[in-house]
């Protein structure tokens, strides 16, 4: 018996992680047992052999009635842009919620932010969890508190309430499921391992004797790219050869990092190189020799970033918080409360150790290949899907 899937999700072109994984996702998922309709706000999606593709107007208008389908998955992240009219859905029919961001306040504040008063988003918070948090969280922002300084939205995270009414909850690391757990939140939660198609790139060491550092995803205040070109000016005389690329677009309030690595003397050393194809960004981190991926804060998210890495076989250095936190040893981690040194350290026992680099390239092997099989996560997903 064929088993229809609704997946509603972002989807290619569009310029986001959950993307590109509901892409690789949807393609390990088909086969003759299952009908597979991708549903996407995105108006020229990329075509996948054996997947239908609806725009998600069709629920709305009427056109496409989601109670034909045997499961129905949501791809809910924080971007509003991506992620909007997902509430909505979960709220009307009986789905599973794939969780890919912990805390979901930019998906609630929607596109225009809290600068037209913030009237739905504080109105939602009432509703949600009462009028005293919600005039908390009012009275923060209104005093020019800085969200990534807000210690009220890992309290009331949000994905909380707007997964509560989902028949079960798929997260990707024990650290969000620990915290719908902690809310209070009813429903079954299941932890799968995040996992991509695995490119085809392997870590291939520079010919030239460069030391080669990739910092990949959007700029954003939160992930230190600040910190980073600090510890590599200060690392810069006695660290020989070596060379940094900055992959993804910069938001606005990280657009003085250009003017940055001139006042420390790097800009010679250090690439911006913007959004890239995934092809392009497949051949620019396969040649780095490791991948800095800080959170400080952590917005409760998982990084496709480093799993890519991972699958490639690059070493990575990530902040020990949350997801990150749960990572294997081989997958070095600083700490966020002396980030600095401990991201100078890291960087250059990977450079200095050969004999230590190396064993993290084949624990990093071991790992990917044992534990990052896209189609053992698929299956996992599709039964917490069909329950069966």
């Amino acid at each position: 018996m064929v088993k229809k899937l609704a997946l509603i999700t972002p989807w290619p072109p569009q310029q986001t992680g959950i993307a590109d994984y509901a892409y690789d996702l949807a393609s390990a998922m088909r086969g003759p047992s299952l009908e597979i309709h991708v549903l996407t706000n995105e108006r020229a999606p990329c075509d996948l052999e054996g997947v239908i593709i609806h725009h998600v107007d069709e629920i709305f208008s009427g056109i496409l009635d989601l109670a034909i389908f045997d499961g129905i998955l949501v791809q809910l992240g924080n971007h509003p842009h991506f992620h909007d009219y997902m509430p909505e859905i979960i709220r009307r029919y009986k789905c599973v919620v794939e969780l890919h961001d912990v805390l979901l306040h930019h998906l609630l504040m929607g596109r225009s932010g809290i600068a037209n008063g913030g009237d739905h988003y504080f109105g939602w918070l009432s509703r949600a969890y009462g009028v005293e948090v919600a005039t908390q969280f009012r009275d923060f922002f209104t005093n020019g508190g800085d969200f990534y300084e807000c210690t009220l939205a890992h309290r009331y995270p949000c994905s909380d309430v707007v997964a509560s009414t989902a028949s079960n909850v798929i997260v990707h690391s024990v650290s969000a499921r620990d915290t719908l757990v902690g809310r209070g939140f009813l429903q079954p939660i299941h932890v799968v391992n995040l996992c991509q198609r695995t490119p085809s790139n392997k870590h291939t060491k520079s010919e030239n004797g460069i030391f080669r550092i990739g910092v990949f995803g959007g700029v954003q205040i939160n992930r230190q790219v600040n910190i980073v070109l600090c510890v590599l000016a200060k690392l810069d005389s006695n660290f020989g050869n070596w060379q940094l690329d900055i992959v993804g677009e910069i938001d606005e309030d990280c657009l003085y990092l250009k003017n940055l690595v001139g006042e420390l003397g790097i800009d010679s050393k250090v690439n911006f190189l913007g959004r890239l194809q995934l092809d392009v960004l497949n051949d620019v981190m396969s040649s780095c020799d490791a991948v800095v991926s800080l959170r400080n804060p952590t917005m409760g998210e998982t990084s496709a970033i480093v799993i890519r890495a991972l699958q490639m076989n690059v070493p990575c250095i990530v902040s020990d918080v949350g997801w990150y936190k749960e990572l294997p040893a081989c997958v070095v981690k600083v700490d966020n409360n002396n980030m600095a040194e401990s991201l100078e350290q890291a960087l250059q026992n990977l450079k200095s150790n050969p004999i230590y680099y190396q064993s993290i390239i084949e624990k990093i092997a071991y790992f990917a290949t044992t534990q990052l099989d896209l189609r053992i996560a698929a299956d996992d997903i599709l039964l917490h899907t069909f329950g069966t």
